[in-house]
């Protein structure tokens, strides 16, 4: 009878080991979806489309969470109260959480689109809706160990770098003399990711997740030589696709992020030489091979800051981003409060060009008003500052949660000149980074176990 029951409870501990595998894996391919789509989905298809099927994809990711954690009332018990913890126990960050959502359905129901009744207006309520609920399961997936971070992080390089071969192949070795101006290529639908624009998103968030592999895991910094120069060899050809696509503030705030690591790094006391090392090589031999291959007079390095010298005013110098910017200003002021609603510079009277006005202070003002931009902005220092009082811990050197804090870091710079915080693509990114971020270090221990 003994050996009867001891079988029985080894067949049961094995079957739960199975479906906790199952369950791991089935999350980490299910997020590994959304952000392969998200580069290799966009065949021919609009910014819009590929922001609704990859919103989708969010949604299903979001499902799978919930089911897979729903059995013996885990949902109930431990599901919500884990990835809603960060929020919901403290009660300044639910009542700003209530007011923000609030005050996005006001500004949705007073907003020009619905008067209009524009279906762009719906699509991006539900859109920021999704976003959130998105940014939620992950953070209960990251908090439950549910995810595979190392394949998660080196997917998304791995897509960027597949990006490339195709990209590089696309402008070296196809005629594309109708794109020698950038305006023509960035109103031209490439395959495979939209637009440039879209492209620089994407491999600015790649170069700073995988900073996560100049460690050799677990906290032991820096990675061994071998390690090292498979890190060159990648990093430099991200670097280089960076400064092909000539984004001027992608590159800077990829200079930021590398400072930031570093002199995390050191507050750590962890040793620098060899990540230092890596990093300068990258970027050098980055800026080389770019330059190589670089021959539109708008790309690359070099082209970039020719552009810059050569502008006769600061308008031209932000790329007419100072005449969005004042265009945004009185339609702000007009709707103080709850801004135009979802979609609302795509509405706005006197609208320059875009989608969007270029800048995230802005964009939160005129789709949201003061109410919304302020609760969501408030938000979002707080989850930040959640994650420096984690991190900034001496014993706190998980590699995939620093990189994580770089790319929020990078990203935010990046978006006070463009739309990081509007498109989907960096809003994913986003996502991971910010719930990945405020996850307390005890809980990502032993984190490719």
């Amino acid at each position: 009878m003994i050996s009867l029951n001891q079988d029985g409870t080894d067949n049961t501990k094995r079957l739960y080991f199975l479906a906790q595998m199952a369950r791991y894996w089935i999350l980490t391919l299910a997020l590994l979806s959304v952000v392969f789509y998200m580069v290799f989905g966009a065949v021919e298809f609009s910014i819009w489309q590929n922001a609704q099927f990859t919103m989708k994809l969010e949604m299903l990711f979001c499902v799978a969470f919930f089911l897979l954690n729903a059995g013996g009332g885990q949902l109930s018990r431990k599901g919500i109260a884990s990835f809603g913890k960060c929020l919901l126990r403290n009660r300044l960050n639910t009542i700003l959480l209530i007011i923000w959502l609030l005050s996005v359905s006001i500004s949705f129901a007073l907003s020009p689109a619905v008067e209009m009744m524009n279906m762009l207006g719906l699509w991006r309520f539900l859109e920021t809706l999704t976003h959130l609920v998105f940014f939620f399961c992950l953070y209960g997936v990251f908090r439950k160990k549910q995810i595979n971070l190392r394949f998660l992080f080196g997917g998304i390089a791995a897509s960027s770098l597949t990006l490339i071969v195709y990209f590089f192949w696309f402008f070296l070795l196809r005629d594309n003399s109708e794109f020698g101006d950038v305006d023509l290529l960035l109103h031209k639908c490439l395959p495979l990711f939209c637009n440039i624009r879209h492209a620089g998103y994407q491999v600015t968030a790649a170069i700073m997740f995988y900073c996560a592999f100049l460690s050799l895991g677990e906290g032991r910094w820096p990675a061994n030589p071998k390690q090292n120069f498979l890190n060159i060899f990648i990093l430099t050809w991200l670097i280089a696709y960076l400064c092909f696509l000539g984004g001027r503030m992608s590159m800077i705030s990829v200079l930021l992020g590398f400072s930031l690591l570093i002199l995390t790094l050191h507050h750590k006391k962890m040793p620098l030489k060899s990540i230092i090392g890596v990093m300068i090589i990258s970027i050098g031999g980055g800026i080389l091979l770019c330059e190589l291959l670089s021959y539109y007079p708008w790309n690359g390095l070099f082209g970039s800051i020719q552009r810059t010298v050569e502008t006769d005013s600061i308008n031209e110098l932000s790329s007419n981003r100072l005449a969005v910017w004042k265009a945004t200003f009185n339609p702000i002021l007009e709707n103080l409060w709850f801004g135009l609603g979802p979609q609302g510079y795509y509405f706005m009277p006197g609208r320059v060009f875009g989608v969007q006005p270029h800048n995230v202070i802005l964009q939160f003002l005129v789709e949201w008003g003061v109410i919304g931009s302020v609760s969501f902005i408030w938000l979002l220092l707080r989850l930040f500052i959640r994650g420096l009082r984690f991190n900034l811990q001496p014993k706190a050197v998980n590699p995939y949660t620093l990189s994580a804090g770089a790319c929020i870091c990078t990203l935010t710079l990046n978006a006070l000149t463009d739309g990081l915080y509007y498109h989907t693509q960096p809003s994913v990114y986003l996502a991971i980074a910010f719930a990945l971020w405020a996850t307390p270090p005890d809980e990502t221990e032993n984190f490719e176990t």
